[in-house]
């Protein structure tokens, strides 16, 4: 038996189905028998896509699935249109092909709508239960009737539904004239509580269960079984005052009936208790085994948390979270339904490899004044690896690592989290940067002068935005800045200076001689 179930923790959806980046749609399982094709040997799956002409947004679902021949089912989910907004979908099978219909069309002015569970009794009824937004986006539950003809869709839980947080979780019916659906509203002060809607073959009155259990304020029915219209079993969750979680089942009878004990009639099951594994890994998925109870149909699990989802025994998460799961076995031949108590899943993001900052050659110091280019080893996402870098003077603008001046940078890597895989760190690695020689300094002027005339000195070369300074040894020799002279016969030796700069040390030129004469 497969289930499949939404929940809700605070005002987050969970649909029972998994999403993915791409294109989605429902996949229904058909018997070779309802082909039309002669019996031959086992039975096989046959698959076909539902909702193909209404999917043009690409993310489709179905999420109930409820058969009363093998020339009648109906199939419940969504889809999107072409504006990417959320459609409730129902698809009938008349032993042949399936066709898809658009339910809740006029009540769903948010454009976020979904079925989530459908029971038919025959091919001329059916109820399909789920959610829609209004105008305001507020979230409303809704039941849709079938009636061999069209469907007929009707507000749920409105006069409940004060904190405009409401859905359908689960549907069970009997006949035309008896059904009940379960889920879930907010109060006044958005609190989430449980509720039931009973179907009289006319119009649904609405209950909320569980108001004596939960303190904690937060209570859903996640699944209802009826086997007739005085008796039906609806399961779930609820808080206490301190904000525990635990499980409740609430009994539909006659009122000679308590509905917080087991019918006299009917046996409890030994104790149901969740056995499967604590942990996981994201993108895999835990299969979930149960000891103890006594019925002979198997458990339905139900799962909260943020990214959690459950299709029959097969636990997800789509990131890491802790998941709290839920068996109910329910009631079957001589024995009541029982829950278990819930167990915690954990689901862990993947280890990236170790991440590297790949060093500089081990016998070379990359100058003050180059661009070192960063790579990485290591590592297991798709995304680039961002540098953090350390040292006065050091940036590092994506992959380029520069340095203002000499220095020790230190660098480190970081890959973020993507797909199934954490976030990694690498460990720090050092870049010594040095000065840089400057251009060669040279000094440019005159060879021979005359004494009591001027020489205008210059260079050439050097780095930097700073100034040259000249030096000049010779007797009678004079240096004003850049201007040389001489008060007699002389030869002047001349140099130039400059200082270091940002990445360059200082450098000197090599001396020139300007030799002055007397007047002939």
């Amino acid at each position: 038996m497969s289930v499949n179930l939404l929940l809700r923790r605070g005002a987050t959806l969970l649909l029972g189905a998994v999403l993915s980046a791409g294109s989605l749609v429902g996949l229904v399982g058909t018997p070779a028998a309802a082909t039309g094709l002669a019996n031959t040997g086992s039975p096989t799956w046959t698959d076909q896509q539902v909702a193909a002409a209404l999917n043009l947004g690409n993310q489709a679902a179905v999420n109930s699935v409820s058969c009363v021949n093998a020339t009648f089912c109906v199939a419940g989910g969504f889809y999107t249109d072409a504006t990417s907004h959320l459609q409730a979908l129902v698809s009938t099978w008349d032993g042949t092909s399936w066709t898809d219909h658009e339910l809740a069309a006029a009540l769903n002015l948010g454009n976020q709508a979904a079925v989530n569970s459908v029971s038919c009794v025959n091919a001329t009824f059916c109820v399909a239960g789920g959610y829609y937004t209004d105008t305001t986006s507020h979230l409303q539950a809704f039941a849709s009737t079938w009636d061999g003809t069209s469907w007929t869709d009707q507000q749920l839980a409105a006069t409940l539904n004060q904190g405009n947080q409401a859905a359908v979780n689960s549907v069970s019916c009997v006949s035309a004239s008896f059904c009940v659906a379960g889920g879930d509203y907010t109060n006044a002060s958005s609190h989430f509580q449980a509720f039931a809607s009973t179907w009289d073959g006319t119009s649904w009155t609405d209950h909320e269960l569980a108001a004596p259990l939960d303190q904690g304020h937060g209570a859903y029915v996640d699944s209802v079984s009826c086997v007739s219209a005085t008796f039906c079993v609806a399961g779930g969750i609820y808080s206490s005052g301190a904000r525990t979680t635990h499980a409740f089942t609430s009994v539909w009878a006659p009122t000679t009936v308590s509905s917080s004990s087991p019918l006299p009639s009917l046996l409890s099951q030994s104790t149901l208790l969740i056995t499967s594994a604590t942990s996981a890994n994201v993108g895999s998925t835990l299969t979930l085994s149960t000891s103890g109870g006594s019925g002979v149909i198997d458990p339905v699990y139900g799962v909260s948390g943020v990214g959690c989802s459950v299709l029959g025994d097969q636990l997800s998460a789509s990131w890491a979270d802790t998941c709290v799961v839920t068996a109910v076995n329910p009631s079957s031949a001589d024995y009541s339904a029982a829950v278990s108590a819930p167990v915690s899943v954990h689901f862990s993001l993947l280890n990236q490899n170790v991440l590297l900052v790949n060093p500089y050659p081990a016998d070379v110091n990359p100058r003050a004044d180059s661009v070192v280019i960063l790579t990485t080893s290591g590592g297991s996402g798709i995304s680039d690896p961002v540098y953090s870098v350390s040292g006065v003077g050091c940036s590092a603008r994506g992959d380029q690592l520069r340095a203002a001046g000499p220095d020790t940078c230190v660098v480190t890597a970081t890959e973020a989290a993507s797909g199934d895989y954490g976030p990694v760190t690498s460990a720090p690695v050092s870049f010594h940067f040095t000065l840089a020689a400057q251009r060669r300094l040279g000094v440019r002027a005159p060879r021979h002068a005359l004494i009591h005339g001027s020489v205008t000195l210059h260079t050439t070369g050097g780095s930097g935005r700073g100034a040259s300074r000249f030096h000049v040894r010779g007797a009678g020799c004079v240096l004003r800045g850049a201007h040389l002279s001489a008060t007699r016969a002389t030869r002047c030796v001349v140099h130039a200076h400059k200082n270091g700069e940002g990445p360059y040390r200082a450098t000197n030129s090599r001396a020139i001689v300007v030799t002055f004469t007397a007047r002939s």
